[in-house]
């Protein structure tokens, strides 16, 4: 058994759970209150990593392969790897979510 650590991220309402290497999956967090804005997030995509974005309330507005799609807490949206990806907008009612990447290692690549 071991405990992870809760991190905040560089961005703010955004954070995360375990050092990189430290843990086997990358698992972030965000919490946005009606009206707040969403970080800038520019299209990128992971070469090995499938991602899955929890919403547990609210919504958010991404963009994958060019399609806005608007998620909600009635489906749990996965995002295989090479697929290119952004967070747009934080839907009106606020958000809070999870993002759970099938590893931690660093994997990120900007388009």
């Amino acid at each position: 058994m071991k405990f992870h650590k809760k991190f905040e991220h560089d961005l703010p309402g955004i954070g995360y759970w375990g050092e990189r290497a430290d843990v086997a999956l990358r698992v972030n967090f965000g919490c946005f209150e009606p009206g707040e804005s969403f970080p800038h997030d520019p299209l990128h995509y992971h070469k090995t990593r499938t991602t899955f974005f929890c919403i547990l309330t609210g919504s958010l507005l991404l963009e994958i392969e060019g399609k806005e799609l608007n998620v909600t807490s009635e489906t749990m949206l996965e995002i295989e790897p090479l697929e290119k990806y952004r967070v747009v907008r934080i839907g009106k009612d606020g958000c809070r979510y999870i993002v759970i990447g099938s590893h931690n290692k660093e994997d990120r690549f900007e388009v």
